[in-house]
């Protein structure tokens, strides 16, 4: 499978790239005629295969591929034809293209894709951190803060904030808060990182139609926080709907 990264220059599209490959190339603009992509690839664990190659240790073990394609923002008014040719091309590739932005509340940049995801009834997955807390590699600047302005400028838009929303979930219990984020959604992923499992119950009483099921794999395998889920304590409808239920009515899934 293949993933584009596009986004404007300075985006931020070359620290991804080098976070999912493991490469070490300058964050800087990059667009000339020859030079308007990096590739890299990284292999996903998956630990269904580990268990299996222990039965069958003589058998190739090969783990799905993702191939990454770093792809040069494109300067406002600048370059020539033949380089925005060539970039036009690259991004035919990709199998999926990831939009990144260092402006996430900044409507100018967001309205054009806010707009695409709209029409098409896509939700649009924000990663979130915590404005407080231990520094750690991918701690993000969008905070609750910068979610709520993308809100306010965006209602009727489906967000989906990863990694709990920054504990956004908590301030929903401001009615006005709670009112204006009627089309937020919040994942679990990482969970374990940065929050006691109590969160899951707190957060399942709360708004047991608005948490999603993720894990940050391969950061956390899915059995593990599975395991932590079930054991929250929660009611079997409840965890039902973050299992895979909210989900489903959010993606208009048919069970």
């Amino acid at each position: 499978m293949k993933v584009g990264l596009i986004g404007l220059p300075n985006s931020g599209k070359t620290t991804v790239f080098n976070l999912l490959t493991g490469q070490r190339l300058p964050a800087e603009p990059f667009f000339t005629e020859g030079h308007t992509v990096h590739l890299g690839a990284t292999h996903v664990r998956d630990e269904r295969l580990d268990f299996l190659h222990t039965f069958y240790p003589r058998a190739k073990l090969k783990y799905t591929e993702l191939t990454f394609l770093d792809m040069a923002g494109v300067p406002v008014g600048g370059a020539g034809h033949g380089s925005r040719a060539e970039l036009l091309a690259h991004a035919r590739e990709p199998d999926a293209l990831v939009y990144v932005v260092m402006a996430f509340d900044d409507e100018r940049v967001m309205r054009p894709l806010v707009e695409v995801a709209m029409v098409h009834n896509m939700p649009i997955l924000s990663h979130t951190s915590e404005p407080v807390g231990h520094r750690y590699p991918g701690k993000g600047s969008v905070d609750p803060g910068v979610v709520y302005r993308f809100v306010e400028l965006f209602p009727e838009a489906t967000l989906v904030c990863a990694h709990w929303g920054g504990g956004l979930p908590f301030y929903e219990l401001m009615p006005d808060v709670m009112r204006r984020f009627r089309n937020v959604y919040y994942d679990t992923a990482a969970s374990l990182y940065l929050y006691r499992d109590k969160i899951f119950f707190l957060a399942g009483t709360l708004m047991p139609g608005k948490i999603l099921f993720a894990t940050d794999y391969p950061l956390i395998p899915q059995r593990k926080m599975h395991a932590r889920l079930v054991l929250a304590g929660l009611p079997r409808g409840t965890l039902a709907k973050i299992q895979g239920g909210n989900a489903a009515r959010l993606l208009g899934l048919k069970g």
